[in-house]
């Protein structure tokens, strides 16, 4: 009976520190098994970080060639516009000039006709006489001025001294 009873303490306490003592393995290998899931995580993260670090690198690059892009671009882009205000200003004084010189033409194209019917005016009462001496005056061949006095077309009158110049290109 003493074997009995010292079976019966033994075997559960052996039980309870068998168990105890697996249990402590069977713990130690868990964390032992955590703690190398946890050193590849972190090695893994570690790679991540690197190849993220290796990607900002490679992206401050691009950002740095892109900037330098732009700034090259914007300066093209504002010798253009300097260019196009230039060649805007040189179309606005060209057609300036070609307005001049419009307004040149029609003022010579006006006195060319003053001057031409001034020629026909002094046509009609030219004298057919060598020596044109009468004392009245021209007279005239027509019979359709008869009875009027000869005058000197305005045109004629006008000082040519006293003519606005013009502006020359």
């Amino acid at each position: 009976m003493l074997d009995t009873l010292i079976t019966q303490l033994l075997i559960p306490a052996g039980t309870l520190l068998i168990g105890g003592v697996a249990g402590l393995l069977t713990k130690n290998g868990r964390i032992k098994a955590k703690a190398e899931a946890m050193r590849t995580m972190a090695e893994a993260y570690e790679m991540r970080i690197d190849a993220l670090h290796k990607v900002i690198d490679l992206l401050n690059k691009n950002e740095v060639t892109l900037t330098e892009r732009v700034a090259q671009l914007d300066r093209t882009i504002d010798d253009k516009t300097a260019q196009i205000r230039r060649l805007t200003d040189n179309e606005m004084q060209l057609l300036r000039e070609i307005t001049d010189c419009k307004n040149t033409l029609i003022e010579a194209q006006k006195e060319i006709a003053e001057y031409r019917v001034a020629a026909e005016y002094l046509l009609e009462w030219h004298c057919r006489k060598p020596v044109c001496s009468d004392p009245e005056g021209r007279i005239p061949p027509n019979a359709k001025l008869r009875g009027q006095l000869f005058r000197l077309p305005p045109v004629l009158l006008r000082d040519p001294h006293e003519a606005t110049p013009r502006p020359r290109m």
